[in-house]
């Protein structure tokens, strides 16, 4: 049976990110786009992301940052917290990554999408503040538990 994919849809990999990664299919939203790229964090997928980010983006050394950004902390969550319907090319997707950290670390940022000649890229993005995370709130992990009572 295949893994779960970490992009927070509880489908397989396989039949989630997985054909996106592969090249077998391109990502018809923004909000498909983001959560693919954060698997792709999760994995590794060095060359999807470069694939997937627009061209203005591009370094000399970015291959290697993306390669230490992947080995960096070790992602757990991600949270889709608004993702209205893009307008023409452009859309916007604001999101939180918890990953590893005491407490758990987070990267919220409100990112934005272009599409060209039919496929979306990554274009830029703001980076947020942390949200406040009670111990009432559900849990960063998307069990559906009270934090508290999950990883509190």
């Amino acid at each position: 049976m295949s893994e779960i994919c970490p992009c927070g849809s509880a489908r397989a990999y396989d039949a989630c990110c997985g054909p996106f990664h592969r090249g077998a299919a391109i990502a018809p939203t923004p909000e498909v786009l983001m959560r693919s790229r954060y698997c792709a964090f999760c994995k590794g997928e060095v060359d999807y992301l470069l694939a997937t980010s627009h061209p203005d983006l591009h370094a000399l050394d970015e291959r290697a940052a993306l390669v230490q950004a992947c080995r960096g902390p070790r992602w757990l969550a991600l949270r889709i917290l608004d993702a209205p319907a893009p307008s023409d090319d452009s859309g916007e997707v604001e999101f939180v990554a918890f990953h590893e950290g005491v407490p758990v670390g987070q990267l919220h940022e409100r990112s934005r999408f272009v599409r060209e000649n039919g496929r979306w890229l990554y274009r830029s993005g703001r980076i947020l503040s942390n949200m406040a995370l009670g111990r009432n709130d559900p849990c960063w992990c998307g069990s559906g538990r009270k934090r508290k009572s999950c990883h509190g």
